[in-house]
């Protein structure tokens, strides 16, 4: 008598389905976000100037405003740590909120880090 074959492709196909079903379902706003396909407005490109970043981030606040998915976007940025602008936050917001990105890329994050953590500390 032989042992029992297990078929273990249908089980990673199956386990890949339900990884992405809890993908979508956890970021189910990003469907209806004002920002797709504007990702240049959103994420800075290498040694952007503070006028550029400026303009930048201006014009893709715009769409933030007027997103219907605002709240959750910034959230989502707020709990990964995420780089760019999110919810119509920067780094630096976020980063004054208590909500440090990962990598500190420039030193107005790094100066808006220390002023939320003395904030904090204060309360």
């Amino acid at each position: 008598m032989s042992a029992p074959t297990i078929d273990t492709g249908r089980d990673h196909h199956l386990e890949q389905s339900l990884s992405s079903a809890v993908q979508f379902q956890e970021r189910w706003w990003a469907v209806h976000a004002k920002c797709k396909g504007k990702t240049h407005l959103f994420f800075a490109p290498a040694g952007e100037r503070p006028e550029a970043r400026a303009r930048r981030e201006d014009l893709a606040r715009k769409y933030c405003a007027v997103c219907p998915v605002q709240v959750p976007c910034r959230d989502e940025a707020r709990v990964n740590h995420e780089a760019g602008l999110w919810g119509g936050e920067n780094e630096e917001q976020r980063a004054a909120a208590g909500y440090a990105p990962r990598a500190i890329t420039r030193r107005a994050v790094q100066v808006a880090v220390s002023v939320g953590s003395r904030q904090a500390t204060a309360s």
